[in-house]
C-alpha cells in the first residue's frame, strides 16, 4: 500500500506497526476497511500518547 521505503517512520517505532493495520487494504472488500482505518487510528492515538 506504501511507496515508501521500509524504513521505521520513527525513532519508537510505533507508527510503523500502527500503519501495519492498512497492510493488504486493497486486498479487502470496502465494507472491511473501516476497520482497517479504525485499527490504525486508534494505534497511532496510542502512539502519540507514549
Amino acid at each position: 500500500m506504501r511507496d515508501v521505503d521500509d524504513a521505521p517512520l520513527t525513532e519508537t517505532g510505533l507508527v510503523e506497526p500502527a500503519m501495519a493495520a492498512l497492510d493488504g487494504l486493497d486486498e479487502l472488500a470496502v465494507p472491511e476497511h473501516l476497520a482497517a482505518f479504525e485499527e490504525a487510528h486508534r494505534a497511532l492515538r496510542a502512539a502519540l500518547e507514549v
